[in-house]
């Protein structure tokens, strides 16, 4: 069988080609990464992206580096969605490079049904989730892991609109450090206590609140204003 040789030449040539595709793998796999911890500080529920890198022509021609590579986000301030820069360094051999992302996301987010009031609490009836392509967002928005119901609108909304962080605020029946009557439940036996509130809370929701006279914390859903039941 006949042997194949390669030139030198073409060798490094080869090696160069392979270096350079492997960098862009691993930028692509770093702006997954940040893009994934960013998704859960937002505490998003789950997403779809779609993301696009760029890296300049001289990329494939950088020595290869002796230690990983780093790659930093050229603006740390700004959240890893829509265009993005990013610094692609070596310690040694040193050399760093400019490289740009394109990252698009699409969530779940919350819309008005119909007009909102100003002043008027949300309910189920309000609000729809739609999912939508959220990179050109540049004001806070509710996502389908967070609540919307219950609180109160301070600007009216229109219908089919976006509902962001802005428009709504809390309605605590209960809150943090404010005495409350604890009510426990079960069939036909009723009982009640006093108790402290740890956490400010909404209708529906669940708090933690300490039993008064056996300082037991527990958890309870918050039903009235200043009133809690027990979880069993």
């Amino acid at each position: 069988m006949r042997k194949q040789y390669f030139s030198p030449g073409l060798l490094l040539i080869i090696l160069l080609f392979i270096s350079g595709f492997v960098r862009a793998g691993e930028f692509e796999q770093q702006v997954k990464n940040d893009l994934q911890i960013y998704a859960e500080q937002m505490a998003w529920p789950a997403y779809r992206d779609e993301i696009n890198t760029w890296l300049p022509g001289k990329a494939k021609q950088l020595p290869a580096c002796e230690q990983p590579v780093q790659f930093d986000l050229a603006n740390q301030s700004r959240p890893p969605l829509g265009r993005v820069h990013y610094l692609i360094s070596c310690a040694s051999p040193k050399w760093q490079i400019r490289a740009q992302a394109k990252i698009k996301v699409w969530l779940d987010v919350w819309h008005a049904r119909k007009d909102i009031a100003v002043d008027q609490v949300i309910t189920g009836g309000d609000v729809y989730l739609k999912n939508i392509e959220i990179s050109r967002l540049n004001r806070a928005f509710f996502t389908a892991g967070q609540k919307v119901e219950n609180k109160r609108s301070i600007r009216r909304i229109r219908a089919g609109k976006i509902i962001n962080g802005g428009q709504l605020k809390n309605i605590y029946l209960v809150k943090k450090g404010e005495e409350v009557l604890i009510r426990a439940q079960q069939g036909n036996f009723i009982a009640t206590m006093k108790g402290a509130a740890l956490e400010n809370g909404m209708l529906g929701e669940r708090i933690k609140v300490e039993n008064t006279s056996s300082k037991k914390k527990i958890q309870a859903r918050v039903t009235e204003s200043g009133i809690v039941e027990t979880i069993f």
